[in-house]
């Protein structure tokens, strides 16, 4: 069978630019945003989409005259500072051609010492905006110098899910501004009873965060098995930009410690220990795949790992093939579970079907748990019926809005990846 696709390469956002840190003049205080009405205060009834259109006075007044150094505007700036970045920000939320990442990246550029009451003015001021009620606030607080704390993203009920974004773990890969590790935690989570762990290994051109809301992970993991917290490490040294690079990642033991790290750190998961985790799905979308590998054989997971699935993510060849092999009779019987949605990767998905096929047969098991879908490519299965079945391979050119088949098949497919036949 013949597959159409344009390369055999991860298909991921360009490199981003960095702005100079400390000439806000020159990177994000020159910008001018158009936006519809200022934000209302938290009492407010007239929400923000009803306000007149006006544009935000430009704050380059303020930084016109601003020392700078490598680390921020120096203290005595502070407070002209925190009366212009609150509105500003506000217009990067406001602007519908402002993307998510420019609002992040510009707060992560402001390091000044004040960054804390900062947050805490956007977060009492303007709670009632609807940019708020999307939980994406929290990813403008960065960790005080006094304490790597974890960053808690929502004020939400346990019914409602709980996102939080961890900052400053013991093991990280390097010392980046995005966070070291988001996590999730479902609608319905309930600490006392067993819980399933989904790691999800973002591709190249992103970070943890965007991840998390660009693939609509929350939605997702609310559909899944009961009782799953997604967690998505950031595996790679430069975060958000086209870098395979995963530094410390890939030593022995070092995931396993960064995993009981974000553990101890999250509320509802602090105490417990890896054993006591219930199980554990490794995801790897695109570039993720080398993360991916180096959670399965560098860190004694194997008695915990019961999923494995690679969305567009085989540019390894035969780099997942041992834990197929060691696995064999769990995935034939479906104790153990491997999916394999592809659209780029179609050649060597293929071939590794061949592969797991030969396996089978030579363990004297049936053929017939390989369940190969490469005809209905613009089909999306069923949940339901993906939890059936042992081994999947799916060949997938479905679409999600603007997206092409390489994203979207993160968008479709991380619910089965942790849905098993108990939760339908």
């Amino acid at each position: 069978m013949h597959f159409e696709y344009t390369s055999n390469y991860p298909q991921e956002k360009s490199e981003k630019q960095n702005p100079c840190e400390c000439n806000l003049q020159e990177s994000f205080l020159s910008q001018r945003v158009e936006m519809k009405g200022q934000l209302p205060r938290k009492n407010d009834r007239q929400t923000f989409e009803e306000n007149r259109p006006i544009a935000l006075q430009n704050p380059r007044s303020i930084s016109k005259n601003m020392e700078c150094d490598k680390k921020g505007p120096v203290d005595n700036k502070t407070d002209q500072i925190a009366q212009a970045i609150p509105q500003w920000i506000a217009s990067l939320i406001g602007s519908r051609s402002a993307k998510q990442s420019d609002v992040v990246a510009a707060w992560g550029r402001l390091n000044v010492t004040s960054h804390s009451s900062l947050y805490q003015s956007l977060n009492s001021n303007y709670r009632g905006h609807p940019f708020f009620q999307r939980d994406y606030y929290s990813r403008f607080k960065l960790p005080s110098k006094e304490s790597d704390a974890l960053i808690k993203h929502s004020e939400k009920s346990s019914s409602e899910g709980q996102l939080f974004e961890l900052h400053g773990l013991r093991h990280r890969t390097a010392n980046h501004s995005t966070p070291d590790a988001v996590v999730y935690l479902p609608r319905g989570f309930d600490a006392s009873k067993p819980i399933n762990i989904a790691i999800y290994n973002h591709g190249l051109g992103s970070t943890v965060a965007e991840a998390f809301h660009e693939h609509d992970l929350r939605r997702q993991i609310d559909l899944a098995s009961p009782n799953t917290v997604l967690i998505l490490p950031e595996w790679s040294v430069h975060p958000g930009t086209a870098s395979q690079a995963t530094g410390s990642f890939g030593r022995q033991g070092f995931f396993r410690g960064m995993l009981q790290d974000i553990l101890d750190r999250t509320p509802g998961l602090s105490g417990k220990n890896i054993d006591a985790l219930n199980s554990m799905s490794i995801i790897t979308h695109s570039g993720g795949y080398q993360a991916a590998m180096h959670e399965l054989y560098n860190n004694d997971l194997q008695h915990k790992i019961v999923s494995v699935t690679l969305l567009d993510s085989l540019y390894a060849g035969t780099g997942f093939d041992k834990w197929l092999q060691e696995n064999i009779h769990d995935l034939a019987s479906g104790k153990k579970r491997f999916r394999n949605f592809f659209s780029g990767t179609a050649d060597q998905s293929v071939a590794q079907a061949r592969r797991l096929k030969r396996m089978l047969a030579q363990a004297g098991l049936p053929t017939s748990a390989v369940v190969e879908d490469y005809r209905q490519s613009q089909s999306v299965m069923d949940p339901s019926e993906t939890s059936r079945h042992g081994i999947i391979f799916k060949y997938s050119t479905a679409r999600v809005s603007n997206k092409g088949p390489h994203s979207s098949v993160a968008d479709l497919y991380v619910r089965h990846a942790v849905t098993t036949s108990k939760s339908g």
